[in-house]
């Protein structure tokens, strides 16, 4: 069973550190879209991680908490990352929306309760996040 666990490390928005991460081959690396969070990647700092990881797009997940389709289709036109990651209570129609307009992963953050009862579907994975 530990075979299938894939660590992902969240909050990434300093490129030494990103680095260091994919020399140890860490699956996911998050890069947070929610200007609330203290581990926010600006602008600036997600068009280097473009510039010098692009090509390891496959392992780079956007971070948003109930976003409008407008502000990840903007990140995205930054850095074309592979995974978007939904970390707020959105809805099985946003998530279908999600999914039709970028073609993406997507991974859906829920508490293990929500995770017993959910009828979510069109999610790549649940991630399993308690307080």
């Amino acid at each position: 069973m530990l075979n299938n666990i894939k660590i992902k490390i969240c909050g990434q928005n300093n490129p030494a550190i990103i680095n260091h991460c994919l020399d140890l081959n860490i699956a996911y690396q998050g890069l947070i879209f929610y200007e609330k969070s203290p581990r926010f990647i600006d602008t600036e700092t997600l068009a280097l991680v473009n510039q010098y990881f692009r090509s390891h797009k496959n392992r780079f997940v956007g971070v948003f908490v109930n976003p409008k389709i407008n502000e990840i289709k903007n990140q995205l036109s930054i850095f074309d990352f592979d995974t978007i990651q939904l970390h707020g209570d959105e809805s099985q129609s946003f998530i279908n929306e999600v999914k039709k307009n970028f073609e993406k992963k997507i991974f859906k953050s829920i508490s293990p309760e929500d995770f017993e009862i959910t009828n979510l579907v069109n999610v790549d994975k649940f991630l399993i996040e308690a307080k």
